[in-house]
């Protein structure tokens, strides 16, 4: 999370003056490269054509997912896996701002009254502070992610949990296990992991381009509140009312 001057020396002294190059200095916050010691280094990179380029991991997540085309599947699925893998590591600061968006227009009534959100556990997900629930054109609902859980769900219990859970939360899983089985005919009761909001609200943010949405996405709310993003969860749902996205 930090770069000096001796040490990007060494790095520059790889290089030869008639190839030149990039020296890339990945970090997850940008790095702030300015002062009279930064000036030498930049002159000497300039003299060997070497350009300095802080970048954030959230950068090159961005670019890697702008370069690729619907049909790029694979690819897609080692970028979202490598997504998944820089948030575990919180390579990624901006998670906290971070509104996660699945498409929920089958489990929607489920994911409203249980306040969770549930997928398979080999699903590759980042971290991120609120959850969407999504349908129809727009985010409906929105909670603040409590917690992320692995579980099974065995006559009408909780088992193997990878946190701890309180007995709201167990109770809220095993409702929603049942719930998705009576009405859709889905077996929660293994292999799947639980995204549990300690509260949620009802909000209309809605998408203005046509059709729905394929698979998830990811909104950052700094993008949405100029003075910084709320506290308060109902302020947030309140004023996202008068975005579309």
């Amino acid at each position: 999370d930090s770069f000096d001057v001796e040490q990007l020396s060494r790095h520059l002294s790889a290089f030869t003056q008639s190839n030149g190059g990039f020296l890339i200095l990945l970090s997850p916050e940008r790095a702030q490269i300015e002062g009279p010691d930064w000036a030498n280094l930049a002159a000497v990179a300039e003299g060997k054509s070497v350009t300095l380029v802080p970048v954030t991991f959230e950068n090159l997540i961005a670019a890697a997912q702008g370069c690729l085309a619907d049909y790029d599947e694979e690819m897609r699925a080692l970028v979202i896996d490598y997504e998944g893998f820089c948030s575990e590591e919180d390579l990624l600061p901006v998670d906290k701002w971070t509104l996660f968006v699945p498409p929920c227009g089958l489990s929607r009534e489920i994911n409203n009254t249980d306040q969770l959100y549930f997928c398979p556990a080999s699903w590759s997900r980042r971290k991120a502070r609120y959850l969407g629930v999504y349908y129809d054109k727009a985010v409906r609902h929105i909670g603040t992610i409590a917690k992320v859980v692995e579980c099974e769900v065995k006559d009408g219990n909780v088992t193997n949990e990878t946190v701890p859970l309180t007995n709201d939360e167990r109770q809220r899983i095993t409702r929603a296990s049942g719930a998705a089985m009576d009405q859709q005919g889905w077996d929660l009761t293994t292999g799947y992991q639980f995204f549990l909001c300690d509260d949620m609200s009802d909000t209309m943010f809605r998408k203005s381009t046509p059709g729905g949405i394929m698979g998830h996405r990811y909104f950052d709310l700094r993008s949405y509140f100029s003075g910084g993003v709320p506290t308060p969860l109902a302020e947030i749902a309140k004023r996202l009312e008068s975005h579309n996205w």
